[in-house]
Formats: C-alpha cells, structure tokens, sequence
C-alpha cells in the first residue's frame, strides 16, 4: 500500500538567513543530496530539496519498522534515462518527492507512482491552453476562473508523468487525466492553499489518511 506523507515548512524557511541552521541541515543528508542541495542558487529552493530528502527518508524508515528491520541514516538514489529518481539503498522500496512554497511531500511503498504538490497562485489560462487536452479544457469551462479545480488537474497531470517517468518529454496536452484507462490519479486534501495528487496503477492501493510529520 501506498502511503502520502506531508510536511509544512513554513517556520524553516524564515531561517533562510542563518547560515549555522543550514550548515547543521546538510550535516542530515546524503553527500549526493548535498550536491544537489549546493547546486541550487536560491536558499528557499535549498531548504526545501533537503527537507523533502528528509521526509522521504522518514518514510523509508517508517516502512523498516513496520517490516521489523533498523533504520538507515541516509537514502542514495539512481537517476532513470528522464531523471526520476530510483531509490537505490533499500531494496524495494519506492519513493517520489515534491515540493512547492511551504510544504514538501512524498509518496512511498513498493508501487511505482509520481506525486506533485502545488501551492495556489492564481488560475492560470495561459497553462490551461497550452498543457491541458481538450477534454481538461473543458471541464474547466463550467468555471473558467476556479482556482482549485485548476490546480486539482495540474497536479495530477504532474503526478502521471513522474510515475511513467517520462517527464517533459510526455506532453502534457496529449493526454487527459480524466479518465485514465490503466492508471489513476487521486487527489488528496492538504490545506486549503494548496493541491496534492498522487498517480499509480489502478491495481494499487493508497492509504487514504495523509501523515502529517515534522522534520525538525
């Protein structure tokens, strides 16, 4: 079964300033996260791709518990020919990560699936006419400005293309989400500022309860 775990990192963030708070963050993740983590540019972009690594390593841990093996300190990860990251340390096991404004996401077990996370910044038709299929489209134009319903397909259209680890080079407005044939997409709710979707095979179960963990 798979299982969606969130964080809120708001109160992090604001430490974007405090170089000791970062120093001693980089210490907790893997040498290949802290090179990933220092190729970024932006501090916020920096603290968010190192707690999503932490999140996701609380997830792989949480799964060793419940099979009755130790926990790992670090999680090392393989890059497909797309770049979706393969999680190479614990055999099995899978995980996805995401992250937008304040919160980082993960979704893990022993399916493949993709996750994606979005903070809401206005409905944008822009994206909807170039990313959207026509039948997305048009269930948008009930109500053309709806924020949230904007956001519900994004989300899902981003989950479908890291679970078939295709990327970009899917495009995006030549497929819909609404009515997959072999996969499916649920949206689960976060907060109110935000939408989350998960993308799997319709075979596979999800945990319906999201844990909500703190990092720090």
């Amino acid at each position: 079964m798979l299982k969606v775990y969130v964080s809120d990192i708001s109160k992090e963030l604001m430490r974007e300033n405090d170089d000791d708070y970062f120093n001693r963050l980089l210490l907790r993740v893997s040498k290949q996260r802290k090179e990933k983590v220092i190729s970024l540019k932006n501090r916020k972009d920096q603290l968010r791709s190192i707690f999503a690594y932490l999140l996701a390593l609380k997830a792989v841990n949480a799964m060793l518990k419940e099979t009755g093996r130790p926990p790992v300190n670090e999680i090392v990860f393989s890059y497909g020919e797309n770049g979706k990251p393969v999680l190479l340390s614990e055999s099995g096991m899978k995980v996805n990560m995401s992250h937008s404004g304040n919160y980082v996401a993960c979704v893990a077990g022993r399916e493949n699936a993709g996750i994606d996370i979005q903070v809401f910044k206005g409905y944008k038709d822009s994206v909807v006419k170039r990313y959207f299929s026509p039948t997305e489209q048009e269930a948008l134009k009930e109500d053309e400005t709806c924020e949230k319903a904007f956001y519900d397909i994004w989300v899902q259209k981003e989950a479908y293309i890291k679970y078939t680890g295709l990327g970009m080079k899917q495009p995006l407005s030549e497929f819909s989400v609404l009515g997959l044939e072999h996969e499916k997409t649920v949206c689960f709710s976060v907060s109110e500022e935000c939408a989350l979707a998960v993308c799997c095979d319709k075979q596979v179960s999800i945990c319906e309860e999201v844990v909500f963990e703190t990092l720090v």
